[in-house]
């Protein structure tokens, strides 16, 4: 049984690992042998998704859009934002809202990296009104970023949420 709660669990990381190599191939970054660094060097990187996040709570969308990349791909809700450009124009400033005034808690966060490219997975809750509507609700969140000419930026985010169950409200 636990062989199969392993590969039930090697699986998913696997598929992420393998979207992220070829969304970080497309998006010209070279083969670097994969192996996590330490967590000091780790360090350098893991921050942009906090900062990024904690500049959306600020309300600062100049300091939020200076984390993507100019060709950031944005995936919520089953729609697309194809760069950053896009998504300064259509969903930063809905996104900025949101997060002023609701309140995030993570509840787990993962970070990877090889080489110039970094994954990080973060799961958590969302609490608070928006529009008049009362939040409470799980989420998912994958960063994947881009290590080029020593600045990291983003290069794709995917976010997804549901309702907070009964129990967890």
């Amino acid at each position: 049984m636990k062989t199969s709660h392993t590969l039930h669990k090697a699986i998913p990381l696997a598929l992420l690992l393998g979207l992220a190599t070829s969304f970080a191939s497309a998006h010209g970054v070279g083969h670097a042998p994969a192996a996590k660094v330490s967590p000091p060097q780790a360090a350098v990187s893991v921050d942009i998704d906090i900062q990024f996040r904690a500049a959306l709570k600020a309300g600062d969308a100049t300091g939020a859009a200076a984390f993507l990349s100019d060709q950031v791909k944005i995936y919520e809700g089953g729609y697309v934002e194809s760069s950053k450009s896009e998504y300064q124009s259509h969903h930063l400033e809905a996104d900025i809202a949101f997060a002023k005034a609701t309140e995030y808690a993570v509840t787990k966060r993962e970070i990877s990296i090889w080489g110039d490219t970094a994954v990080s997975t973060t799961e958590g809750k969302t609490t608070g009104e928006y529009r008049g509507r009362a939040i409470n609700s799980l989420g998912t969140e994958t960063m994947v970023m881009r290590r080029d000419q020593g600045q990291w930026r983003i290069i794709h985010i995917h976010w997804s949420s549901r309702n907070a169950p009964a129990a967890q409200k």
